[in-house]
């Protein structure tokens, strides 16, 4: 019983922690923090989508504007832009910190890329 207890209140508790996410124009966003900051990574795309890829300094979701603080870490297969062969381009990231190890795996699509100087860390 004991046993069945303590399973019940890690999986009550592991509810309340699922991060928002949300998609913009085929890119796949999650939240980091809200009020003051407003702040999201980049986790992936949509393959599905139809159109270009672009990536900015901030975007809005429900009448709220993010910054773009990083892009996520992967592991080959499982990196956020892993084998995309839309056209991406990257504009200007002032916000971002970090741009993860293998994000764009196996990507040779990138059409542009602008100002990423407030990058501390670009794996």
């Amino acid at each position: 019983m004991r046993k069945l207890l303590i399973l019940f209140v890690l999986l009550l508790s592991s509810i309340g922690m699922s991060a928002e996410t949300f998609e913009v124009d085929g890119i796949q966003y999650n939240v980091l923090s809200i009020s003051p900051d407003y702040t999201v990574e980049v986790r992936g795309y949509n393959a599905d989508y139809e159109g270009d890829l672009v990536l900015n300094g901030t975007v809005d979701n429900n009448g709220q504007t993010y910054k773009v603080v990083s892009v996520k870490d992967g592991i080959e297969y499982n990196s956020p832009f892993w084998q995309c062969s839309k056209s991406i381009t990257i504009n200007n990231l002032p916000y971002c910190t970090s741009i993860g190890t293998y994000a764009f795996y196996g990507c040779g699509s990138l059409t542009s890329v602008g100002d990423l100087s407030a990058c501390t860390s670009i794996g």
